[in-house]
């Protein structure tokens, strides 16, 4: 870890990478890039290329040479890989720095790197695609559990007119959620329902005994609007006129 008594942080000075910590992966790749091509471009040649091995022929065919082979020139070519291994795994916090231990050369770690950020990637996209699909049903069961209730009203207003000789079946209930609308007429309970409660589900039974039917309506002309939201001069009027509240004729 890096120590706090230096006077630079990582970043600032130009003797001291950025570190990686798992964010912004683009971001310190194109600084570390920058960082070690200053120091070598021999370097970060190592890193994109892969690094050199000293090879050399025998009976059996080519080989890779043992160290101890080496001359001093392919000493000097094969030191970039581990130098640059060095600058890499130097800048890497220890989460990172674990997940490509394993990693032989400056090329692989790279490359773990990149692989690991893509991962990471697709599955910050999956998670924000999963949280926007509930929070739709989340809203599809609010409504379908709010239409719920105005059903049984419904009900109750139809027991009320039936006890005054008016019988009334199918009675019309608007609502602006269309997969709502859906839940009602789905007879099956799948996984995307199963947690809502057996009671919320009171409207689908009344809706198959023809008790109610439910009608899809623009959001824009639901009259319950004009009672829960501020709206403009136009679209009360509309809501007004619609309600019987006031005459047409009297907006003119």
């Amino acid at each position: 870890m890096a120590n706090s008594n230096l006077p630079y942080g990582e970043g600032v000075s130009i003797h001291r990478p950025l570190v990686f910590n798992g964010e912004n992966y683009v971001y310190w790749k194109i600084r570390m890039r920058i960082f070690i091509e200053e120091i070598d471009i021999v370097v970060w040649d190592a890193i994109e290329n892969g690094p050199y091995i000293p090879m050399t022929k025998d009976d059996d065919g080519k080989r890779e040479k043992h160290w101890s082979e080496w001359s001093d020139d392919e000493r000097k070519r094969a030191q970039y890989d581990y130098r640059a291994k060095n600058i890499i795994t130097s800048s890497l916090s220890i989460d990172e720095c674990f997940r490509i231990s394993q990693c032989k050369s400056a090329k692989k770690v790279s490359k773990s790197l990149e692989i690991n950020q893509r991962k990471r990637s697709m599955r910050t996209i999956k998670l924000q695609r999963f949280r926007f699909r509930e929070l739709q049903l989340a809203g599809s069961h609010m409504k379908a559990i709010a239409a719920g209730s105005y059903c049984a009203q419904i009900l109750w207003m139809k027991q009320q007119l039936k006890d005054y000789g008016n019988e009334l079946n199918k009675i019309p209930l608007r609502c602006d959620n269309t997969s709502a609308i859906n839940l009602t007429k789905n007879p099956i309970l799948h996984s995307r329902t199963k947690h809502i409660e057996i009671r919320h589900h009171f409207l689908r039974d009344h809706v198959q005994k023809n008790d109610c039917v439910v009608e899809f309506v623009e959001t824009k002309k639901q009259l319950v609007d004009i009672f829960l939201k501020p709206l403009p001069k136009e679209g009360l009027n509309q809501l007004r006129i619609e309600l019987g509240i006031i005459n047409e004729s009297c907006l003119n």
